[in-house]
């Protein structure tokens, strides 16, 4: 019976992502953002870990942030071409966009976990930037671990893509 109950303790535990969530609010109080803004969006360099390059790794971010902006305002681009914060904020500036948002993949691991029982890894950096004034007005970091038990088809995204647009959701 105690290893019954230890079986289904580990499956119920690996079928569940486990992330950890640091919300920074640069400026100190509640950031709201009026739905006529509009919002550039970076395209992150795709990361590599332990020497393989996970192509399309950057779109993916930048797509999922394109996506769940775009619930809420109209103008929401992403650049055609990998870009650093810098280059960015400058582009943003330059086609007159009132926000630019700076995704990071600080670390992307996609395993076969179906097969592999290893666990997709990610941490992720998203800062809002506005282009008046230069600063952050609020920053997302976000890291964790995907589930140990998975059918297939589950990307390193899948793991903060709650928090994620929670953050988002309440920034309108």
């Amino acid at each position: 019976m105690k290893l019954l109950i230890l079986i289904i303790t580990m499956i119920i535990c690996g079928c569940t992502p486990k992330y950890n969530v640091i919300q920074s609010n640069e400026a100190g109080k509640s950031v709201r953002l009026s739905r006529d803004v509009s919002v550039y969006i970076s395209l992150p360099e795709d990361n590599t870990s332990n020497g393989y390059l996970y192509v399309g790794s950057g779109r993916e971010v930048a797509a999922e942030i394109e996506f769940l902006f775009s619930k809420y305002l109209r103008n929401v681009l992403i650049g055609k071409s990998v870009e650093s914060c810098q280059q960015g904020l400058t582009s943003a500036k330059n086609n007159g966009y009132n926000y630019h948002i700076c995704p990071q993949l600080l670390r992307w691991e996609d395993y076969a976990t179906e097969w592999s029982g290893i666990p997709d890894i990610i941490k992720l950096k998203v800062s809002i930037t506005s282009t008046k004034s230069d600063e952050i007005i609020d920053t997302f970091l976000a890291e964790g671990k995907g589930k140990v038990w998975t059918w297939g088809g589950d990307h390193p995204l899948d793991i903060v893509k709650e928090p994620m647009t929670q953050w988002i959701n309440s920034l309108f």
